[in-house]
């Protein structure tokens, strides 16, 4: 997976909600989307909002017949999360502070795919040391560039 194709644009829509307060992020960049295995990646760079030329390489692997997804983001600080329809899954997240215990509950995944595009959709809670933080919803769309 070394040799990412920056083939794809790649336009990502992510909303949580705490409480009353709601905010919605978007990013467009460029990444691949390959099939390997009968598992289905999308791979993208994001980028840091404070240095330009800082990023993490962020892999989201679908698999189960799309109902469990993995998303990985490799940077100073490795993260993984697994999100599997319909149970909560609990694993400690590491961040540049140290380690927190988190527990994700996922509601919904869609995914599609077609020759030259991908779509997912999910929506999921999140709870640190069984204390609620947040529900959220994100949408990905992939389209392979034009040649």
């Amino acid at each position: 997976m070394k040799d990412i194709k920056e083939n794809y644009l790649i336009e990502i829509t992510s909303t949580y909600k705490v409480e009353d307060n709601k905010e919605t992020l978007n990013i467009k960049t460029t990444g691949t989307f390959k099939e390997k295995e009968g598992k289905k990646y999308i791979i993208y760079k994001e980028y840091s909002d404070t240095n330009p030329n800082k990023f993490k390489t962020c892999i989201l692997k679908i698999e189960n017949n799309n109902k469990k997804i993995t998303l990985i983001k490799n940077g100073n600080v490795q993260t993984k999360l697994v999100l599997e329809k319909g149970k909560r899954i609990h694993s400690p997240y590491p961040t540049e502070f140290g380690a927190i215990m988190m527990g994700i509950f996922t509601d919904f995944i869609e995914f599609s795919s077609f020759e030259n595009e991908a779509q997912l959709n999910l929506k999921y809670s999140i709870d640190v040391n069984s204390e609620f933080v947040s529900t959220n919803n994100i949408k990905i769309h992939a389209v392979k560039k034009d040649n």
